[in-house]
């Protein structure tokens, strides 16, 4: 029988034992025998599990700036990521398990996407991006107009708005909180020369961009504004990441759109086309809100929209039926209070 006398402590193998620490201090569960030699690295199911992984860690890495801090009550950065992970890997694994269930044979009735070896950015899902105790319901689930045409609704609380409707009115009716952001993030896949895509349906670019809405006082909304010509721009502070030329959402774009391409159903809201790349695809989008004050969040996962419609089949991103295949080849608040974007910040 062995007998412990003292304290030992070391990191890496030691013959047949492995040491390793836990925030920065060792505990007796971190010393553990070494495993010997993986007999299968290679099994289907190692090879799904690696695909899933790397999809969800690309989509943290890529949105980072916003997921660091988008999960209420998560301490620091590793929370923030432990939360993201948490939320997705089972949210994918879900959807790759019942295509290879009911659709194993065909890729085109499959839903899930997934990246190939290597690639350093991820794709459309409905990725969870944020989790709070807040309700996010400014912006409704996004839907389809009688022209086919998708948007996020505006929440009208107690109002029929129209033209004629007073701004004022419609900010007390709904109870915009001065202060608060509303932030909609886009992951856009797209190919850039415009030809074709990369191995089995992988887009050849995904752009993470975000517009955030800081909502601004009611004193400084002018009296008799009305829906009839009110913008964005009237109501909030708007900043948008990245360039002019890949997101076509406007701060002067209009709150209710009535015009002939709406005429059979006027729009009270926000144009998701407006909020993809130009030369997007496909896309997932969600709207994230955040009071800095108190640090809270809402939940939010994202809708993905595709050149068919709203939650259509997917388009962009590798199937589960090509995992084996494609991975069994190795190689293949108010400005400047904080630096975080849900929080006013500019990301620095």
């Amino acid at each position: 029988m062995g007998k412990q006398l003292g304290i030992i402590q070391f990191t890496g193998k030691l013959g047949n034992t492995v040491g390793a620490r836990k925030g920065g201090v060792q505990k007796s569960n971190t010393i553990r025998a070494h495993a010997g030699e993986v007999a299968n690295p290679n099994t289907r199911a190692q090879m799904y599990q690696r695909a899933i992984m790397a999809t969800v860690l690309q989509a943290y890495k890529q949105g980072i700036e916003i997921f660091d801090h988008a999960f209420e009550g998560a301490k620091g950065r590793a929370g923030n990521y432990a939360e993201f992970m948490k939320k997705n890997l089972p949210m994918l694994r879900a959807i790759v398990a019942n295509d290879i269930a009911t659709h194993p044979t065909e890729p085109a009735q499959q839903n899930a996407q997934l990246i190939t070896r290597g690639l350093r950015y991820t794709v459309p899902n409905p990725w969870v991006i944020s989790d709070g105790s807040l309700v996010q319901n400014l912006f409704r689930t996004p839907r389809l107009d009688t022209n086919e045409y998708a948007y996020f609704p505006l929440n009208e609380g107690n109002l029929i708005v129209g033209p004629t409707t007073l701004v004022k009115d419609w900010y007390n009716s709904v109870g915009l909180i001065e202060g608060e952001i509303y932030t909609f993030v886009v992951f856009s896949a797209f190919n850039p020369d415009g030809i074709g895509l990369q191995v089995n349906n992988v887009p050849k670019a995904v752009t993470f961009s975000w517009v955030r809405l800081i909502v601004k006082p009611l004193s400084s909304i002018t009296e008799n504004l009305t829906f009839a010509t009110a913008t964005f721009a009237d109501v909030f502070d708007i900043t948008l990441s990245g360039s002019e030329r890949e997101i076509l959402f406007r701060s002067s774009d209009k709150m209710y759109q009535n015009q002939d391409e709406y005429a059979e159903s006027p729009m009270f809201g926000l144009d998701v086309a407006s909020l993809f790349n130009q030369l997007s695809g496909q896309a997932s989008f969600g709207c994230i809100r955040s009071n800095v004050a108190s640090g809270k969040r809402s939940a939010c996962q994202m809708s993905v929209f595709g050149k068919e419609g709203l939650n259509t089949a997917f388009s962009f991103g590798l199937k589960p039926y090509y995992v084996p295949m494609e991975w069994r080849m190795a190689g293949s608040t108010i400005p400047g209070a904080s630096d975080k974007i849900l929080e006013g910040g500019d990301g620095e």
